[in-house]
């Protein structure tokens, strides 16, 4: 193939022109539109996150607000504060350390029991635990735990079997059990470890009217999954969707990845902090998406308890809505594919007006360069056929007229080449009386079997290039051993085996004869390894050279040697068949008996 570079340069300049004329304001235009529409839509969606955000913040605001409320309803029930008078009754007339070291006993006892042991059941089952379980039913996220603590932490009531008996120790418990404080305690979200889920906890204190003392606490322990449906509810096309985060930058509710498991960058929470109530483009949104419009908004009901630094961990909660940007500008982005379609199909319009006209001035040349790669490729037969009626079909005529003339030359060459083979391979014949048109008989065999292989036309040219000069080797040999009458010592048939190297020396440089170098060093290989000069084995032996060496075994063995009778043509064919699969590859042998026959027809012809 050709290496020269198709010069298409004036076509391209035609077509080119036409695009650029049409396309360049249209392409403008359609920028303009993109961005413009592009930021239209992000404000929109913006402010309709930014509203989803403060709606859904207002229903977690609620759900909280019920829930202290029922904290609420719980602290001033009969049965709870009937429970907690006689329990409180036992601590009557006792030091704190004797209360203190008696409840950790029984906290220590608590821990070592099971869920049925009696000890555990006389908590769990009495009224109060009754009636906690009773008000539970009728709570439809349910609680982790739901229980009632004395004055000293001592646990009362329970919806079932607690972690702890005393909850004196938690570091909470004094900020509840404080003097004049009728305020509930709201926890930061944790983790538990014995139902493997986050929590938080809401504990509202349980305060005697009439006397105005503390009597204890109403502990309930929520598990977030379920508590903040309002919040994993939330649903925006397919990938939208609202999180409940910290003001620490922790996502602490998200319906896509697990609690507390990733967090929002520090930009972009500070941003949430500044503004409180908004929408932006987050670069990161937590979530994978890249250039995020976002949408935030407080949970009024965190910010008020936790202006104390002490409910919620002192943190604020903001609810934070995001969608992945393939989703959120879809509308704009089918505009767009539309609008490039629409833009495209003018484009590909003019550019077949373009290229039809540019055709109309290049084709003829067109034809001319492929006509001339052609020629130049060795196809002198190729005619180029261009009818314009001008200098360019005058140029064509040129050009079939210097190829016709290079397609005699190449014939004159070849003729010659051939001619300079056969004068070598007579002179070669002639070195040895008893082999005279041996190089020619093993070169039409060759060429009967190698056509028998399905052989292309040139590689049979190289067939016969290669049977012609297989023995050229020998013109380095002395005559006197080439021509003994008697048979070879072992020093002389050293000598012979050196021809196939002699005759790739001979013709190693000469450019036209290198395809047929591994054939001539070869064809003396044998298929079992037991030939010369390099030992090679079945299918690494050429298959040429396998070709030569049955049709020069063949001749040699049927040619009357002065120490020897030639055999007659069937032992011949009985003898090869015997060194099949040995000396010989036996699809080569079989491909030799499929044409031996035909091919000693035609030579008696």
């Amino acid at each position: 193939m050709s290496n020269i570079e198709r010069k298409t340069g004036l076509r391209k300049k035609i077509i080119l022109s036409i695009l650029f004329i049409a396309i360049i304001p249209g392409l403008g235009g359609l920028l303009i539109t993109y961005w413009e529409g592009k930021k239209g839509l992000r404000e929109s969606i913006g402010s309709g996150f930014q509203e989803i955000a403060r709606e859904t913040a207002k229903k977690v605001d609620i759900v909280l607000e019920n829930e202290v409320d029922e904290a609420k309803h719980l602290s001033i029930s009969y049965e709870i504060k009937d429970a907690l008078n006689r329990a409180n009754q036992r601590y009557n007339g006792k030091k704190q350390e004797t209360i203190k070291k008696e409840l950790m006993e029984i906290d220590n006892r608590w821990n070592g029991s099971s869920a049925v042991d009696p000890f555990a059941l006389k908590i769990v089952e009495n009224s109060a635990s009754s009636f906690l379980k009773k008000f539970n039913y009728f709570e439809p996220e349910g609680h982790v735990e739901l229980a009632v603590y004395d004055k000293e932490g001592g646990l009362v009531a329970s919806i079932k079997k607690t972690d702890k008996y005393y909850i004196g120790n938690e570091s909470w418990w004094n900020v509840v059990s404080g003097s004049n404080r009728i305020k509930a305690y709201l926890s930061d979200v944790s983790y538990h470890d014995k139902t493997e889920t986050y929590i938080f906890d809401i504990v509202y204190p349980i305060v005697d009217e009439k006397a105005g003392g503390f009597m204890g606490a109403v502990r309930m322990v929520h598990d977030v999954s379920m508590f903040f449906n309002e919040v994993t509810n939330i649903k925006i096309g397919k990938t939208g969707h609202a999180n409940l985060i910290s003001s620490a930058g922790t996502i602490l509710v998200c319906p896509i990845y697990p609690i507390k498991s990733h967090n929002i960058t520090e930009s972009l929470i500070v941003e949430i902090l500044k503004r409180r109530l908004g929408w932006t483009i987050a670069e990161d949104d937590a979530h994978g998406g890249k250039n995020s419009v976002v949408g935030f908004a407080p949970v009024n009901f965190v910010e008020k308890y936790s202006s104390d630094g002490v409910n919620f961990g002192g943190k604020k909660w903001y609810i934070f809505v995001r969608q992945d940007p393939s989703e959120t500008f879809a509308p704009i982005n089918r505009l767009m594919w539309q609008v490039s379609i629409i833009a495209l199909s003018l484009a590909i319009v003019l550019g077949a007006l373009g290229f039809y006209a540019a055709n109309r001035i290049m084709k003829p040349i067109h034809i001319l360069h492929t006509g001339a790669e052609i020629i130049g490729n060795g196809d002198l037969t190729h005619k180029v056929s261009v009818n314009t009626g001008d200098e360019i079909e005058q140029l064509a005529h040129e050009f079939n007229l210097m190829a016709e003339k290079l397609k005699i030359r190449q014939e004159e060459l070849e003729n010659a080449y051939m001619g300079t083979i056969k004068a070598i391979t007579s002179a070669i014949d002639a070195k040895d009386k008893y082999t005279r048109g041996h190089s020619k008989r093993v070169t039409d065999l060759s060429l009967a079997m190698g056509k028998q292989l399905g052989f292309t036309a040139e590689r049979l040219s190289v067939l016969e290039c290669a049977s012609l000069f297989h023995d050229v080797g020998k013109i380095g040999i002395e005559d006197a051993i080439l021509n003994k009458a008697s048979k070879l010592t072992e020093a002389e048939y050293s000598i012979i085996k050196r021809h196939p190297q002699i005759g790739v020396d001979i013709i190693k440089d000469v450019d036209y004869l290198k395809p047929i170098i591994p054939i001539i060093r070869h064809d003396h290989e044998r298929y079992n390894g037991s030939g010369y000069p390099d030992g090679l084995v079945g299918e690494s032996i050429p298959v040429e050279a396998r070709v030569i060496s049955v049709a020069d075994f063949y001749d040699a063995i049927t040619t009357n040697r002065p120490y020897r009778k030639g055999l007659d043509h069937e032992d011949a064919v009985r003898e090869i068949i015997a060194r099949s699969g040995t000396e010989f590859d036996p699809k080569i042998v079989d491909i030799f008996l499929e044409c031996i026959e035909d091919f000693r027809k035609k030579n008696e012809e």
